[in-house]
């Protein structure tokens, strides 16, 4: 059985190849197998999902990130807008990253 760094490594490169069933197959395998997810797994599979332009995708693991109390970084967050703007959905980008500065919340 993979170890969390290899399933996050391969999340990943699926995910730049465009596999995305794959991924998403592995991801669930992930969880199946006593693995949680942590930022690096949920950064892949929101950006995964953002590059494809499946933002209903990228939003349902970014709310599974959220309630599982995992602060989102920089990558997860451009992940997310960028699923957004794959539908040209741009008042929600700008809703979404208005709400990231309301709270304060700034990236490196």
């Amino acid at each position: 059985m993979p170890d969390l760094w290899t399933y996050n490594i391969l999340l990943d490169s699926l995910g730049k190849a465009g596999s995305i069933d794959e991924a998403a197959q592995l991801y669930n395998d992930l969880k199946t197998t006593g693995h949680s997810p942590n930022l690096v797994s949920f950064s892949a599979m929101i950006n995964t999902y953002g590059r494809w332009g499946l933002f209903v995708e990228a939003q349902k693991v970014w709310h599974e990130m959220r309630v599982a109390g995992c602060v989102p970084d920089a990558t997860a967050f451009c992940g997310l807008i960028n699923s957004y703007s794959h539908h040209g959905m741009y008042k929600v980008m700008l809703s979404t990253i208005l709400s990231r500065r309301q709270l304060s919340q700034c990236f490196d």
